[in-house]
C-alpha cells in the first residue's frame, strides 16, 4: 500500500507546484489591470478614493465613540 501512496504523493506535489507557480505573476497582472479590458470611462482609483474619503468624513465622525468628559464634569 505504501509503495502505491509514494507515487501518488509525488504527482500531488507536482500538480501542487503547478498551481503555486502562476500565482506572482497571476497577481502582477492583476494589479497592473491586465486581465479583463479596461473602460476609459472609469474614473482614476486615485479620484474614486479621494471622493470616498470626503463622503466618509461628511457623515461620520469618529465612529462608534462617545465624546469625552471632562474630569470636572465627573465628581
Amino acid at each position: 500500500m505504501i509503495a502505491l501512496a509514494d507515487p501518488i504523493g509525488a504527482r500531488l506535489g507536482a500538480a501542487q507546484h503547478q498551481v503555486d507557480a502562476p500565482t506572482p505573476a497571476l497577481l502582477a497582472r492583476a494589479f497592473r489591470g491586465q486581465l479583463v479590458p479596461q473602460d476609459p470611462n472609469d474614473e482614476p482609483a486615485g479620484k474614486l478614493l479621494e471622493r470616498i474619503r470626503s463622503q466618509q468624513g461628511a457623515t461620520v465622525t469618529n465612529p462608534g465613540r462617545r465624546p469625552r468628559q471632562s474630569a470636572a464634569m465627573n465628581p
